[in-house]
């Protein structure tokens, strides 16, 4: 495994998945078909244990002034 050391705070517009590892694919095609592609846009998955079970989010890092512009879940991936 890679590790990778993030400079700064990433702010990501979120869907989390229905399930995982199965919802996996459904949550980054809801999230492809709605943001706009921008070859400066950073893509992510994100995942973590939850109660027994992992949480899985398909993630698309914001871009300047589009705050409000997406009705998903937001989310910081922090620095370090």
């Amino acid at each position: 495994m890679e590790i990778i050391n993030i400079n700064e705070d990433i702010k990501v517009f979120c869907v989390t998945a229905t399930s995982f590892p199965d919802g996996i694919l459904d949550a980054h095609e809801r999230i492809h078909k709605t943001i706009t592609f921008s070859a400066d846009r950073r893509y992510f998955g994100i995942s973590r244990p939850e109660r027994n079970v992992i949480v899985y989010k398909a993630s698309a890092e914001e871009l300047e002034n589009e705050s409000e512009e997406y009705d998903f879940e937001s989310f910081i991936i922090k620095k370090g």
